[in-house]
């Protein structure tokens, strides 16, 4: 079975019988989920994605209803065949449909997330937007994501959401200022994973890490460490001149725009942009004057044995 997909916006009218084929096999066969609520009134007028393979056959689909009052788009209907799912074909509809947003001018877009596919949206930039709740018998978490500016990150969940998209979003630099390497998040398992993914990419990368106090962070260790002694090629480590700022604040910026900003390390609260370029700018601008009065950490190099 070939990999290639391609995505194509839909012709609702010539077209309807597909999407609503592959929804029936997901959502009715797949989840039982009452036949009646797979199509709505909505369907005529929403924007709809539909994924290809190498030989034209349609095997994923999604949608985005927008709503002209709130100038926002909800999607939904995300629905991929089982042997397509693990492929990155859901996360490639999530782009689509996000593109398709901003051609749109909408500034923001919302989805209901069913919970085991939930690191899939918290990876593409949806932070939740309120508590858990039952849809079609199943458990969903509201999420959202802003289009035209930062969103305000409220809890651990939501910082653990912004830091994994920022992450996975990097094309060859991240910087991240973590005074204490960020215990409770960046080894979060949804972080952790994400930054051992880009540590593990072919394509060359550059992970620069200030941090604050590495004798504490040599005490404590922990996979975040382990994995930054282990790749020296990818990972850069320095300490930040405690003279020359007073505050505890915690930052990660990437080469794309994305960016988090907490102006207290050992809480989640902060400001993300996911991405908006005017925040990272600036961040990355701070970031690069405590680098430039940095020094090396002797006391976080591994041991030679």
């Amino acid at each position: 079975m070939s990999t290639a997909i391609s995505l194509h916006a839909v012709d609702y009218p010539r077209q309807a019988g597909t999407v609503h084929a592959i929804r029936h096999t997901v959502f009715v066969l797949g989840q039982g989920i009452d036949p009646a609520l797979e199509q709505d009134s909505h369907d005529v007028s929403a924007v709809h994605v539909l994924a290809v393979d190498a030989e034209g056959q349609p095997v994923a689909t999604a949608r985005m209803v927008i709503d002209p009052a709130s100038n926002s788009g909800r999607i939904g209907r995300m629905a991929v065949l089982p042997a397509w799912r693990n492929q990155g074909i859901g996360r490639q509809l999530l782009d689509w449909l996000g593109e398709a947003a901003r051609e749109r001018g909408l500034g923001r877009l919302t989805l209901h997330a069913q919970l085991p596919a939930l690191p899939l949206y918290l990876r593409a930039g949806y932070l939740p937007a309120g508590p858990q709740f039952d849809e079609a018998g199943l458990p969903h978490l509201p999420l959202q994501r802003r289009l035209d500016g930062t969103m305000a990150v409220a809890d651990d969940t939501a910082a653990q959401a912004a830091l994994a998209c920022i992450i996975s979003t990097t094309g060859r630099h991240l910087r991240l200022l973590a005074p204490a390497l960020d215990p409770g998040l960046l080894d979060a398992p949804l972080v952790l994973e994400s930054l051992r993914s880009l540590a593990a990419r072919r394509q060359p990368t550059t992970i620069q890490v200030l941090v604050d106090d590495p004798l504490r962070i040599a005490r404590s260790g922990g996979p975040v460490l382990a994995l930054i002694q282990r790749l020296p090629s990818v990972f850069c480590l320095r300490q930040r001149d405690l003279e020359r700022t007073t505050s505890a604040d915690a930052l990660a910026v990437n080469d794309r725009g994305y960016s988090l900003a907490r102006s207290n390390a050992d809480l989640p609260e902060g400001t993300a942009g996911l991405p908006w370029r005017p925040a990272a700018q600036r961040l990355q601008q701070q970031f690069e004057q405590h680098w430039a009065n940095s020094r090396e950490c002797p006391e976080l190099r591994p041991l030679r044995l």
